[in-house]
C-alpha cells in the first residue's frame, strides 16, 4: 500500500480503487470538509453519511480535511482520506446579532445570573467591534484566503481532475469562496468537474422584516459574491443551503441561485423500542455542547424551577452534555453536589440522579444512544441566533422519533408548527365546538385584521363547565410574508378577574392554529393577537375561537411544542410528561416521513440531477 505525501508534511495511507479496476460507471465524489478536524460531532457525522451514500450510489469517495484530523483509522478503510486544510470554515463578513444584552434572564440577582449578565454583555459588545471593523480585516482574509487556495493546490495536484467528478464543498464560507475562485481560475482542468458549493453561515441578522435596513452592510459581500461568479462563467457550479430561511439570505444578494439541500441523516439514529409507559421517568436530554447560544445560560433557572414539581418528585430526569466537569460550575453555575457526571450514556451504568452531565463529545454511537434514549428532546436555542440555522440535533430527534420544545420564531420552531398546525386542522374536523366565536362575535374591527406591534384585544366569556376544555384558535393569513410571525396571547381569569394562567404562542406563516388549556376555574379568556417581533402591518383573516370540552385530554401539539421564550419551557415539559403517549406516538409516526426527506441517498441523488449539465454559475433547481 503506498503512502501519499502531501506538501503540508504529513503522511497519510490513502488507498485508492486502481484505475484499470474501476467500472466505467464509477465517478469520484470529492468531499472537502475543512472544518472536520476531530471524531464525533456535526462534520464528522455529515462526512461520513455522505460519503458512503455516494459510494452506494456508483461514486468512488474522496475526502479532503483538516489538518489536525489524527484518527484515519476510523473512517472506512478504502477512502482516500487527504487532511491537506489549515483552517475550519470561518465567514468574515459579520452583521452584529440582533439579541444583544438585556436582562430577561435575571430573574434573581444570585452570582449566577450576574455572571450570565456579564457573558451577554461582553459576547454583544464583541459582536458589534467584530462588525464594526469587518471590512478592515483585510491581512487575516488574504491570509485565509491564501491558505484555501494552498490546500486545493496540494489536493488536486495529488488527484488531478476527470471527467465525471463531483466535488462538494460542505462548508464554505465567503472566505473559502474567494480562495477557491482563484484556484478555478489558474486551474482551466477544474471545467472538468460539477462543483456545488453549501454555505452554512448568515448573512443578515435578525428576520426577514429586518434586512432591508442592512442592505448597506452587506453590500461588500454582495459585491464579493458578484466578482466570483463572474470568473466561473466556464465552470458548472451549484450552490446551496441548509434551510429555506437561509436561502432568502442568500438570494437576496441577486448573485447566482442558492437551493435548499436537505441536511442528511444516519441510519444509526432510528430506533425501534416499544414506545415508554407513562408510569416511566421521562429522560429529558440538551444534546450537544452547552453554549449561551443554546440555551446554557437559562439551564439553571430552568433546573430552580423543574426541581420540585417533576425532578424532585422522579417524574423526570435532566441530562446534558458538557466537554468538561468545570463547565458545569463556570458556565451554568450550578452547586457541585447538584449534578452527577457520567461518561457514557449505557442506561445501566448511568448514574441514577435527577441530574446528569453526559461527557462531551461522545462516540458517534454512544451519542446516537443518547438521542435514541431520550424520551423529550430540549432545544433551548436562542431564536434570534437560530432563525435560519439548521440544527442538527433537531434532525437527530426527529429522525428518531423523539418528542421535542423548540424555540419559536425560528427555523427550529417552524419545522415543529407546521406539523401542529396540520394536526389541529384535522383535530377540528372531528371535534364538536361546545361554543364558536367568529371575528364578529369578538367585537373586532373589521373582517380582515390588520395587525402591528400594538396588541389587538378581544375579550371571551367561558360558560362554567366542569369538563376538561381547551380553545382552539385559528385564523388565515392574507398578507402572509416569510419572517413574519404572529404573537397570540391568552390570559385566563377566574372570579372577580383574577388571573389564574397566562400563555403566549408564537405562529409563523405555515402555521395558523394555537391550543391552549383552561384551567377548571377560568370563566374569562383574554384573546390578545400583535407582531411578534416588528412593528410591520400583517394581515388576517377568518379568526375563529372554538371551546372544545373533552372527557379526554388533548395533545396541543402533534409530536413537539414551541416556546415563545425559555420561561415558558417548565409548562410545556409538564404539557408534553402529561399526554407523552399520544406525543410519542405521534413522534413515532413521523419519523419515518422525516427520514426519508433527509436520508444521505437523497442528498445524493438532487447533486447527481444537478451535475453533468451544461450551465452557468447559476444553481441548477436542488428538487
Amino acid at each position: 500500500m503506498d503512502a501519499i505525501q502531501l506538501s503540508f508534511g504529513r503522511e497519510l495511507k490513502a488507498p485508492s480503487v486502481p484505475r484499470f479496476l474501476r467500472r466505467s460507471s464509477m465517478s469520484r465524489f470529492i468531499l472537502i470538509e475543512p472544518s472536520l478536524d476531530r471524531l464525533g460531532g456535526h462534520y464528522h457525522e455529515y462526512t461520513t453519511e455522505i460519503l458512503k451514500a455516494a459510494e452506494s450510489a456508483g461514486h468512488e469517495p474522496l475526502l479532503a480535511i483538516n489538518q489536525r484530523f489524527n484518527d484515519r483509522e476510523q473512517l472506512q478503510a478504502h477512502w482516500q482520506v487527504f487532511p491537506v486544510f489549515p483552517n475550519g470554515s470561518a465567514s468574515i463578513h459579520r452583521v452584529p446579532r440582533s439579541y444583544g444584552f438585556d436582562s430577561a434572564g435575571l430573574n434573581k440577582l444570585d452570582a449566577s445570573g450576574l455572571r450570565n449578565a456579564f457573558y451577554r454583555f461582553v459576547d454583544s459588545a464583541a459582536d458589534r467591534l467584530k462588525s464594526s471593523i469587518n471590512e478592515f480585516r483585510w491581512l487575516r482574509r488574504l491570509k485565509r484566503t491564501a491558505r484555501f487556495v494552498d490546500a486545493c493546490e496540494s489536493l488536486f495536484k495529488e488527484i488531478g481532475f476527470e471527467p465525471g467528478d463531483q466535488i462538494l464543498c460542505s462548508t464554505i464560507s465567503d472566505m473559502d469562496l474567494l480562495g477557491l475562485v482563484k484556484f478555478l481560475r489558474q486551474t482551466p482542468e477544474s471545467q472538468k468537474a460539477d462543483w456545488h458549493l453549501q454555505f452554512h453561515f448568515r448573512i443578515y441578522s435578525g428576520r426577514d422584516p429586518d434586512y432591508p435596513k442592512q442592505d448597506r452592510g452587506v453590500k461588500q459581500l454582495r459585491r464579493r459574491f458578484e466578482w466570483a461568479l463572474r470568473q466561473l462563467n466556464h465552470h458548472r457550479m451549484s450552490f446551496y443551503t441548509t434551510t429555506d430561511h437561509l436561502a432568502a439570505q442568500y438570494n437576496r444578494l441577486n448573485a447566482g441561485t442558492f437551493n435548499v439541500l436537505p441536511w442528511p441523516v444516519s441510519q444509526r439514529f432510528l430506533r425501534s423500542s416499544t414506545p415508554l409507559t407513562k408510569s416511566k421517568r421521562l429522560r429529558v436530554v440538551c444534546a450537544g455542547n452547552v453554549r449561551r447560544e443554546k440555551g446554557a445560560d437559562h439551564l439553571r433557572w430552568l433546573i430552580d424551577r423543574l426541581w420540585n414539581p417533576l425532578l424532585k418528585t422522579n417524574k423526570i430526569q435532566l441530562i446534558f452534555q458538557a466537554d468538561e466537569k468545570r463547565r458545569t460550575q463556570s458556565m451554568l453555575g450550578l452547586p457541585k453536589d447538584q449534578v452527577a457526571h457520567s461518561f457514557t450514556v449505557d442506561p445501566v451504568q448511568m448514574p441514577d440522579a435527577p441530574i446528569v452531565s453526559v461527557s462531551h463529545p461522545l462516540s458517534p454511537n454512544q451519542y446516537a444512544e443518547l438521542i435514541k434514549g431520550a424520551d423529550i428532546g430540549l432545544l433551548l436555542y436562542n431564536a434570534d441566533e437560530y432563525y435560519v440555522r439548521c440544527s442538527g440535533i433537531l434532525v437527530e430527534f426527529l429522525a428518531a422519533g423523539v418528542p421535542v420544545i423548540a424555540p419559536a420564531g425560528c427555523w427550529l420552531g417552524d419545522e415543529v408548527d407546521q406539523a401542529n398546525a396540520a394536526y389541529l386542522t384535522d383535530l377540528a374536523k372531528g371535534c364538536v365546538s361546545a361554543k364558536t366565536w367568529n371575528t364578529g362575535d369578538l367585537n373586532l374591527p373589521g373582517l380582515i385584521l390588520n395587525i402591528g406591534s400594538s396588541p389587538m384585544n378581544a375579550d371571551i366569556a367561558i360558560p362554567n363547565s366542569e369538563k376538561l376544555r381547551s380553545l382552539l384558535v385559528r385564523f388565515n393569513w392574507t398578507k402572509p410574508s416569510q419572517g413574519t410571525y404572529l404573537k397570540v396571547g391568552i390570559e385566563q381569569f377566574g372570579t372577580n378577574r383574577r388571573k389564574i394562567a397566562e400563555s403566549t404562542i408564537i405562529l409563523g406563516t405555515r402555521s395558523s392554529a394555537a391550543l391552549s388549556h383552561l384551567e377548571a376555574e377560568t370563566l374569562e379568556v383574554r384573546l390578545s393577537l400583535r407582531n411578534a417581533y416588528h412593528d410591520s402591518q400583517i394581515s388576517a383573516d377568518s379568526l375563529r375561537v372554538d371551546l372544545l370540552e373533552n372527557a379526554e385530554s388533548i395533545a396541543a401539539g402533534f409530536f413537539g411544542l414551541t416556546a415563545a421564550d425559555y420561561q415558558q419551557v417548565p409548562r410545556l415539559i409538564d404539557e408534553i410528561h402529561r399526554d407523552y403517549q399520544q406525543y410519542s406516538n405521534a413522534a413515532r409516526s413521523f419519523a419515518g416521513k422525516w427520514v426519508e426527506q433527509h436520508a444521505p441517498e437523497k442528498t445524493i441523488r438532487l447533486l447527481n440531477e444537478n451535475s453533468h449539465n451544461e450551465g452557468s454559475s447559476e444553481l441548477r433547481r436542488a428538487g
